[in-house]
């Protein structure tokens, strides 16, 4: 027993020489889809959960589309897009948005709204009709635009812009902006992050939690929002010359 004690004594203070933390997970970034919140596998909406357990994927992306064309989307995409329309953030609302935005969106960040937007059936994708399962039955929280006018359009005024272009793609200074190649925490420039020269979802979230790239605790967040995440305001300044 003493011989076991000491063994056990010894392998405690290794891990503290070592550096290792034993109050809690280390201060790492994102550890990947398994088990991250895009890990649907064991969601009670998902019809794959209980048939094919720990399959990930094929909730948003199918190797094959079976002829449903839903791969036009882009990314091999599994999911039916939606057909809401959207008042978009932008220079009629912000004078100081003075470049090239798109009047709905699009790129990834389509990708994103067919959930998010919260119009469509989230157990809706592959062969599955779904059941009206909606991002708003899930977690109203997680519904991107939190209003419609009048007329049934999404309003997007509450979140930053997206499908617009970079104020500084090429690398260069723009007034209020950084530079392109400035980088994130995890490394990639600005411009890694564009989708063809605009900001999109995915500039500011890596969806799949790539190891390196996120920011634990977050929404999947390439850098922080306070000084305990990495840096105060890490995430606006990264971009933002403030």
């Amino acid at each position: 027993m003493k011989i076991f004690v000491s063994l056990i004594v010894q392998f405690i203070l290794a891990l503290c020489v070592s550096g290792v933390a034993l109050a809690g997970p280390p201060a790492v970034f994102g550890t990947g889809i398994v088990g991250s919140v895009h890990d649907f596998s064991r969601a009670s909406w998902n019809p794959e959960a209980l048939s094919y357990k720990g399959e990930i994927c094929n909730v948003c992306h199918a190797p094959h589309d079976g002829g449903r064309k839903t791969y036009k989307a882009g990314l091999l995409w599994n999911r039916q897009l939606s057909s809401s329309t959207y008042i978009m953030y932008d220079k009629s609302w912000s004078p100081g948005i003075t470049h090239a935005q798109d009047s709905q969106p699009t790129g990834n960040s389509k990708l994103c709204l067919s959930c998010h937007d919260g119009s469509l059936a989230i157990d809706a994708f592959g062969s599955y009709p779904g059941t009206g399962w909606r991002m708003w039955d899930e977690n109203t929280n997680k519904v991107i635009p939190r209003f419609k006018d009048a007329a049934g359009s999404l309003d997007m005024h509450g979140t930053h812009p997206i499908s617009v272009t970079y104020a500084a793609p090429g690398g260069g200074t723009a007034k209020g902006f950084k530079p392109a190649t400035n980088t994130w925490p995890g490394g990639l420039t600005i411009a890694d992050t564009l989708q063809n020269g605009k900001v999109q979802c995915s500039t500011c979230h890596d969806v799949h939690d790539t190891p390196g790239e996120v920011v634990p605790g977050t929404q999947l967040l390439r850098a922080g929002l306070t000084a305990k995440q990495g840096g105060a305001s890490a995430l606006c300044l990264t971009c933002h010359d403030k």
